[in-house]
């Protein structure tokens, strides 16, 4: 991916977003927020991946044109669209991007858990996500990451802002690695359900059907 980037833009590090190739993720948004942005478009490369672009279905192709339609800033290679790719190949981009002082970007309208995000923070990525939704319960007040309105292009490019200046702190990246391991991860999540369909069998809001 590197070699098809421009040679003034390979050095740059990537604003990442991974998923549906769908309006309501909000890739065109982040498009727009680096585009849009004299200090951010000769400053980083936009990543994007997700979708069938072959053969796009009619909610990937709408998300398509309005992500070309967002990048009106002239910069060839300024956007690099992927289309779906495996796990690993998935996991082999966020190790890259960390390392190049990149940071992971999440703009879909919502989150309910925001997996990408998680896996970008596993990852050592400084994130930034949706305020709407389950990404404020493992982010807030943590400074591992940002919480944005996402509705607003201005709003996601200054927060995009903020997050490169955070993204080469290994002391975050740390701890954003730290609190996945603790609290996120398959075995942590089983044995905090565990704990709390345990406190609702005993008080009885399982059989009268409180929960």
């Amino acid at each position: 991916m590197i070699a098809s980037l421009p040679p003034e833009r390979r050095h740059l590090p990537w604003v990442l977003t991974v998923g549906r190739l769908h309006p309501s993720k909000g890739a065109h948004r982040v498009v727009g927020a680096v585009a849009g942005s004299v200090e951010l478009v000769d400053s980083v490369n936009v990543v994007v991946v997700g979708g069938d672009l072959g053969a796009p279905s009619a909610d990937e192709q709408s998300a398509l044109d309005r992500v070309v339609c967002a990048d009106d800033s002239g910069r060839p290679g300024l956007v690099t669209l992927t289309g779906h790719l495996p796990p690993r190949d998935v996991a082999d981009l966020l190790a890259e991007m960390v390392h190049r002082d990149g940071i992971y970007v999440g703009a879909a309208d919502k989150e309910e858990f925001g997996l990408a995000i998680v896996e970008a923070l596993a990852a050592g990525a400084a994130v930034v996500a949706p305020a709407r939704g389950g990404a404020a319960s493992y982010l807030m007040g943590r400074e591992i990451g940002l919480l944005c309105d996402t509705s607003s292009v201005a709003a996601i490019a200054s927060s995009i802002r903020r997050a490169l200046a955070m993204a080469p702190d290994r002391g975050r990246a740390a701890r954003a690695r730290a609190m996945v391991r603790a609290e996120l991860g398959v075995d942590s999540m089983a044995r905090r359900l565990a704990g709390i369909y345990g406190d609702l069998s005993r008080s009885g809001s399982l059989l009268s059907g409180r929960a």
